[in-house]
Parts: C-alpha cells; sequence; structure tokens
C-alpha cells in the first residue's frame, strides 16, 4: 500500500521530567479514548504498539491546540500508513478506527471533505474486508478473542460517523446505507434509528425476529 504521506520521523531526545509527563498524559489519553481498563492484560509487543500509537495522538492533539492543523493531519496519517503497513493479519482494528475517526473528523472541522470521505471510504473498505465472510456480509466469530469483538464495536463507530456526515451532505441513500451496516457490526446501536436524522430510515429496517 502506497504511503499516505512522507513519513514523519519523530526526533531522539533524552528522557526528562517533561517528556515523561506527556509520556503519561498521552497513555491517558489513549485508554480513554480506546476504553482500555487494564493495561496489565497488554503483552510486551501490544504495549510497546500502543505507546507508539499513543504518543502520535497525543502529539496531533498537541498540534491542534497550537493550530497547526496540516502537522496533525500529518501526524494522523503517518499512523494510520504505519497500522495497515503489516497487513490485515497484524491489524489492530480498534486502533486503527480510533485513528481513522479522529483524522476524519479534524478533516471535517478544517472543512476538507473530500479528505474526511476518502478517510472514512478507506475505514469502510478495509473493516468490510477484514470482518466480512465469503458472502460478503459482517460476522461476529464468539470464539474470538475480545480484541476483535471491541473492533467491531469501534468500527461501527467510525461508520456512526460516516453516516452522519453523509446526512449533511445530503447523501441519504448512502447513510441509510452506512448506518445499517453500523447495526451489523455492532446490533446493540439499533436505537440510533430513532435519531430524527435516521428515523426516516427505520420504516425500512423492521424487527424479523
Amino acid at each position: 500500500m502506497a504511503a499516505l504521506c512522507l513519513l514523519l520521523r519523530p526526533a531522539t531526545s533524552y528522557i526528562t521530567p517533561k517528556t515523561a509527563f506527556e509520556a503519561d498524559a498521552s497513555i491517558r489519553y489513549y485508554t480513554k479514548i480506546l476504553k482500555i481498563k487494564n493495561l496489565n492484560e497488554l503483552n510486551e509487543s501490544q504495549m510497546q504498539q500502543m505507546e507508539v500509537n499513543a504518543k502520535s495522538i497525543y502529539l496531533a492533539r498537541k498540534a491542534i491546540s497550537r493550530e497547526k492543523h496540516q502537522q496533525a493531519e500529518k501526524i494522523y496519517v503517518n499512523l494510520i500508513d504505519r497500522q495497515l503497513e503489516r497487513g490485515y493479519e497484524a491489524l489492530d482494528v480498534p486502533a486503527f478506527a480510533a485513528t481513522a475517526l479522529l483524522l476524519a473528523l479534524h478533516q471535517q472541522r478544517q472543512g476538507a471533505k473530500k479528505r474526511a470521505r476518502a478517510t472514512f471510504n478507506l475505514f469502510f473498505r478495509i473493516a468490510s474486508d477484514f470482518y466480512a465472510d465469503e458472502s460478503g456480509f459482517v460476522h461476529s466469530n464468539p470464539s474470538a478473542e475480545e480484541e476483535f469483538v471491541s473492533g467491531e464495536v469501534c468500527s461501527a463507530r467510525v461508520l456512526q460517523a460516516f453516516a452522519l456526515f453523509e446526512s449533511k451532505e445530503h447523501l441519504m441513500h448512502k447513510s441509510e446505507f452506512l448506518i445499517k451496516k453500523a447495526i451489523e457490526f455492532d446490533p446493540s446501536i439499533k436505537s440510533l434509528l430513532k435519531w430524527k436524522v435516521f428515523s426516516e430510515f427505520d420504516d425500512h429496517n423492521g424487527d424479523d425476529s
């Protein structure tokens, strides 16, 4: 997969009280957005990867606070490149979902609608391929590890945001498709169809039970 942007090489620096504080803050913020409750459950490799993800997202957040919006976007895009470069087998779906959602929302706030849609479409294509069976339907595997279940929930969150984005662009058929796909990933969010923006879709999404 071609790189989405030039790689940003983090500068080597010595650990100082400030950098140690920022490292701790980045982990706290990252575990909050991914709802990670117990870091002790992560193995060494997972912890190292989480620290890389957390640092990048924290740096992007700081760049945004300083109104360095292009820099923040490059950090997000570079992180997505690194998350995807190892292929589907090693893909951390919750981490990828969090980064894609943060990037797409940032692009929307900057008025970059085409780039936001491209980010959402990239996530949708990869998540659909990752979870779909040969018939093309999203499936849940009850024997899978917990990270796969949370990956589906995180994917649903991104598709929900994608559906809202397209509804604001008055592409209601696409929005309907996306919110129903989000419900396939996570049936517990079916109540979203009661939201005003999605309520007109409910008539076409009756309960078959």
